[in-house]
């Protein structure tokens, strides 16, 4: 896999550029991560689905997501962006999708005064801050999610004759 090596390598940089105890104003630092990001999520599109270091991309991502903090929210939406693009390409459990659904209704508040239970996983990354940023997110993945299974309801409706 030639692609490995080059993602290891910006995996390495984002977490030593995130990492540095400098000031958070620093507007190099900030584009540096911007290009990072988005480094990471062209060449992460690019492997293949099924590939076992495409597994192993998405929990370093999911880890780097539960203990790491962004400076800015566009850098947020922008990992987020790349975190959920994973998790719809690995087809993966929707634990990841159902914590941050729980983590972000504890953000939001409950209309009806609900007891909500407690996430499994807290992303770092979804906070009060970024959290009007991650709902849209995660509702445009689910909404995917359903498109698929509904296309895949009518497709095998449409073999078995049944409607």
């Amino acid at each position: 896999m030639q692609l490995k090596p080059i993602i290891k390598a910006f995996q390495q940089l984002l977490v030593d550029t995130v990492s540095q105890e400098d000031d958070e104003d620093n507007v190099l630092d900030k584009q540096l991560l911007h290009v990072i990001i988005s480094c990471v999520s062209m060449l992460a599109l690019k492997l293949p689905p099924d590939h076992a270091y495409t597994a192993k991309l998405l929990d370093w991502l999911t880890d780097f997501a539960l203990k790491r903090n962004l400076p800015t929210i566009p850098l947020t939406k922008s990992y987020l962006t790349l975190l959920l693009a994973m998790v719809a390409r690995c087809k993966a459990e929707a634990s990841l999708l159902d914590s941050i659904a729980i983590q972000l209704s504890h953000l939001f508040g409950s209309v009806n005064e609900v007891e909500v239970e407690e996430s499994p996983l807290s992303l770092s990354l979804v906070t009060d801050t970024t959290m009007a940023i991650a709902l849209p997110l995660l509702c445009n993945n689910i909404s995917a999610s359903l498109d698929q299974v509904e296309w895949l309801v009518a497709e095998t409706a449409g073999r078995t004759g049944y409607s």
